[in-house]
């Protein structure tokens, strides 16, 4: 599933989408330069879903979210 899938997916809500987003970037599917380029397709509260993504995988590290 790619970025702007997760984001429409009316199935997923709150830590559920965080969490996919989690997935998509530990496993290299996503990027930065790839979240900049949809930056502008996607509205402020996604944006906020991705970017508490990445929050989550800096304070815990990568390692820890991969095996989990």
């Amino acid at each position: 599933m790619d970025i702007i899938s997760v984001m429409n997916d009316k199935a997923l809500k709150g830590t559920k989408k965080r969490a996919a987003v989690i997935e998509l970037i530990v496993s290299g599917s996503l990027n930065c330069e790839q979240i900049e380029a949809i930056s502008t397709e996607i509205n402020d509260k996604q944006m906020a879903t991705i970017l508490e993504a990445i929050e989550e995988i800096s304070n815990k590290g990568s390692a820890q979210l991969s095996s989990s």
